[in-house]
């Protein structure tokens, strides 16, 4: 079985109906097929994992902020957001059961860091496709896509981009809480980030 991967429930349907897969709403997976292979479609509901928050990885005191020098583990937390686990519980049972999988999220840094954070959540190592959806979510762009599925080294290094972002905002953060706390005494406003 191969297991395509979307990144949201209404970017699925629309790849369903591109294909004409029949689904029903209160499905948490669509099923077709590609080339006479049988497919599973399912999906995520964006960004299901992330790096744990800063707070829980340091002693924050009143004072200042004392790392536990422990380093970032490879696997991602949970967001909390959007009920994550049922979507992770429903993708885990299928790459368990699948051949090969077909990334079918946008075709973005953030689309593929969606994408490869699941799967390598899961230690899979099943061969992988791209589905590239740039020219967008129509019928024949869908189809386009499909008969040209791409190997994935032409797109993971969105991946590893987006990665290096992440890692390097969760790196920030250190020394920006240190020097918020060790300067909350002093009137005024203390400004550090990326975006303000």
């Amino acid at each position: 079985m191969i297991l395509m991967l979307a990144e949201k429930r209404s970017q699925a349907i629309k790849i369903a109906e591109a294909m004409g897969w029949h689904y029903r709403q209160a499905q948490s997976k669509i099923r077709g097929n590609l080339h006479k292979k049988p497919l599973t479609l399912t999906w995520a509901a964006g960004h299901l994992l992330k790096y744990a928050p800063v707070e829980q990885r340091a002693q924050i005191t009143e004072g200042a902020i004392k790392p536990k020098l422990i380093p970032i583990s490879e696997k991602s937390r949970y967001s909390g957001s959007r009920k994550p686990e049922s979507y992770l519980n429903t993708i885990e049972l299928l790459i368990n059961k699948a051949t090969s999988i077909i990334i079918a999220t946008d075709p973005d840094r953030e689309g593929e860091a969606i994408a490869y954070n699941i799967l390598n959540h899961f230690n899979c190592t099943l061969p992988i496709q791209r589905l590239w959806l740039a020219d967008g979510l129509n019928r024949s762009a869908i189809g386009k896509a499909m008969e040209h599925l791409l190997p994935p080294h032409k797109t993971k290094s969105l991946y590893r981009a987006s990665q290096a972002r992440s890692l390097s905002d969760w790196y920030f953060i250190f020394p920006s809480m240190a020097y918020t706390r060790l300067n909350s005494h002093q009137e005024g406003i203390t400004s550090v980030g990326r975006v303000q």
